[in-house]
């Protein structure tokens, strides 16, 4: 007879670190007969060396909304509520398994297999996490039902609206756009029968009305240990897709430049990302954490596949690349962004020495991030790490020191010191100096000052306009003062910070790749992107008397900024072929092709603000600079900063990272002398 039991009794002893143990979930369909009939779960205790097979659940948390499932732990029976997440994922597994689609067996649910009201079980949990993701057969990513636009339980339109399992609401077309790497079914098939770019575009928008497609959002809402699962398969409702279809999906897009497409139609809806990059994060980092796994998938193409590995092989730079991959991801607690890379990085660096942080679940979430920073700032051979910081903006954690990165913040925002990008060396590999006080939370580097950003002006992405990019270009010197370059160059190379398709500095054609953006920028503000019969030609061009400025300056301009008469030519045209229908399509790209091309470097710096100094020197700055911030050079760092001087006159601020024209390649050693380093405090 089965004793009933309250939920604090269920889990009736602890589990075993030595030899290590585990709770196995497993789900009742016997009985079952509609999706709203209760669930019925059994667990059972295994040592892991003796544990038969088993799947991993990866889910979101979501809010905290509590479902109750009953349960029997060694015949002792009872109630334990679970989110509504994990209600909805178990319901599915449950029918799936009924269906055939799962085969049954045994699962691993951290909210149901761990007690979760037991702390120090709970911490041995975690500490093993790792081994027992990489010992699972599969590990099923629940990204939530096809209608939680949230993947996580949490979509108020779902509970309001939607009774029936298999209706479905549509979401907004870019966030579908954003996602088209991550399409099951025939999202997958389309790519490999080859339609068109248009006829892509086309599907996308028609997928928003159809219920049998399903969309995976691009922020994926599950836990980065699933980089650990020998098979990892995503589950939307009653849809299931192989995590390996979607990163040959994904290389296809980054391989054939289709991504440039999407990513153009992403922004025109008023949201930039870059396409699939998450997905491929992922992909890098199971073929890390899987050493001994099939590793035949070439994620990023071999050279800089051999470089990431490259970097995890140095124990000095594994951890750092972790940490600084698994920010992107979404995690359901906040101290899982430190929790998870330590797990991964002990998993897979066995011959590694134990790192100085002491782990405290419940520890304060400032403290735990600070300490984690310290040490990769210590440890690293770089100051790579201060390129993690985010925007003050988008900070969470509001009592973090400005040098400590907020890891729970997952913005996928490229950062432009990225560990793994190249072609910055500010201070040509000079050796790094770093001490901090953790008492005080005080980081000092060793530092150069450079000059103080006189005008912060808004990025191409927070307002500015084509006019007003040429009107900061007139502002310049006509030579830039660093390198001797014609200030159209050195306009245009800020836009995409010098680097486009992974080449740092942008090749020279770029320019013309500018020119032809500029225009397309233009003639798109005027006449908009629809087909249109009654559109009018534009007659006054008066405004636009700053480009014969510009473009008459010099022969180098000339090639770089279209004339009025060149504009209004290329605008005239571009009207013709929306005036003409679909049928003008094949010329219309072939007008827009260069502005896609120079379109996809926008990916780095389309969101970071311009800034000038007194002196003429261009660049572009966080979000949130402003008038009188400081740009410094920094021993280890690869890049230039932003700081803030504090009030005392002694401590300074971090704003972050920041691009200098001309002093991004060693250019300021060749005017700076040894003594004009100083200790820099930063808090």
């Amino acid at each position: 007879m089965t004793e009933i039991a309250l939920p604090y009794q269920l889990y009736h002893r602890r589990l075993s670190k030595e030899p290590l143990e585990i709770r196995l979930l497993r789900i009742s369909h016997s009985s079952y007969t509609t999706r709203d009939d209760p669930i019925h779960c059994s667990l059972t205790t295994f040592v892991t060396s003796k544990a038969p097979d088993y799947r991993c659940v990866s889910y979101c948390w979501g809010k905290q909304e509590w479902v109750p499932i009953s349960i029997t732990i060694d015949d002792r029976g009872g109630s334990l509520n679970v989110t509504k997440n994990l209600f909805r994922c178990l319901q599915q597994l449950r029918k799936a398994i009924r269906n055939g689609t799962q085969s049954d067996g045994y699962f691993w649910v951290d909210a149901v297999c761990i007690n979760q009201n037991d702390d120090p079980e709970k911490l041995a949990q975690i500490e093993y996490m790792g081994s027992i993701y990489s010992a699972a057969q599969e590990v099923v990513a629940w990204l939530g039902v096809e209608s939680d636009r949230n993947g996580d339980g949490s979509d108020e339109a779902f509970d309001a609206e939607v009774h029936d399992e298999e209706q479905t609401l549509p979401r907004t077309p870019f966030k579908l756009s954003l996602s088209l790497g991550m399409l099951c079914g025939h999202g997958v098939l389309l790519m490999i029968h080859g339609l068109s770019y248009r006829d892509i575009r086309l599907t996308i928008a028609d997928a928003t009305k159809r219920s049998d497609w399903v969309n995976f959002d691009v922020e994926l809402g599950i836990s980065p240990e699933v980089a650990l699962g020998r098979r990892l398969v995503f589950m939307c409702g009653q849809h299931q897709l192989e995590f390996d279809n979607l990163v040959y999906v994904c290389i296809f897009l980054q391989a054939s430049g289709w991504y440039i497409h999407l990513l153009n139609y992403t922004a025109s809806n008023g949201c930039l990302g870059a396409i699939g990059a998450q997905c491929l994060y992922l992909a890098a980092l199971r073929k890390l954490a899987r050493p001994t796994s099939d590793t035949s998938i070439s994620v990023y193409g071999p050279a800089l596949d051999e470089k990431i590995q490259a970097l995890f092989d140095d124990d000095a730079e594994a951890l750092m690349l972790l940490v600084a991959r698994i920010k992107v991801f979404k995690t359901t607690e906040a101290r899982d962004k430190v929790l998870v890379p330590l797990t991964l990085y002990k998993h897979s660096k066995t011959h590694a020495e134990t790192t100085s942080i002491q782990v405290e679940y419940a520890s304060d979430v400032s403290s735990l991030y600070a300490q984690l920073s310290a040490y990769l700032l210590y440890t690293s051979n770089s100051l790579v790490l201060l390129s993690l910081v985010d925007d003050m903006t988008l900070r969470k954690q509001q009592d973090l020191p400005s040098w400590c990165p907020d890891y729970s913040v997952s913005v996928f925002n490229a950062a432009l010191g990225d560990i793994l990008l190249f072609g910055y060396d500010a201070l040509r590999s000079r050796k790094k100096y770093c001490s901090i006080e953790m008492h005080t939370r005080t980081l000092t580097l060793e530092g150069l000052f450079l000059e103080k950003i006189s005008a912060v002006h808004p990025s191409l992405l927070g307002g500015l306009t084509a006019e007003s990019l040429v009107a900061i270009c007139l502002k310049l010197p006509s030579t830039y003062r660093t390198n001797g370059q014609d200030r159209t160059e050195a306009m245009w190379r800020t836009v995409i910070a010098d680097r486009l398709s992974g080449m740092s500095p942008a090749p020279d054609i770029t320019a013309s790749h500018f020119k032809g953006w500029l225009q397309y920028i233009i003639a798109a503000d005027i006449f908009g992107y629809s087909f249109e019969p009654s559109l009018e030609p534009k007659e006054d061009w008066s405004e636009w008397s700053c480009l014969d400025e510009v473009h008459g300056s010099s022969s180098a301009a000339s090639l770089v900024v279209p004339s009025v008469a060149e504009l209004s030519s290329f605008v005239e045209r571009f009207r013709e072929l929306l005036v003409a229908g679909e049928s003008s399509l094949p010329e219309l790209r072939q007008l827009q092709a260069s502005h896609d091309v120079f379109a996809s470097g926008l990916v780095m710096a389309g969101e970071r603000p311009y800034f000038t100094t007194a002196t003429g020197l261009l660049g572009l700055t966080p979000p949130s600079s402003h008038e009188d911030d400081q740009v410094w050079f920094f021993s280890g760092a690869k890049l230039p900063f932003v700081l803030r001087p504090e009030a005392d006159g002694i401590h300074y601020t971090l704003v972050g990272e920041a691009y200098v024209h001309g002093y991004m390649r060693g250019e300021i050693l060749d005017v700076t002398a040894e003594s004009d380093f100083k200790k820099v405090m930063i808090r």
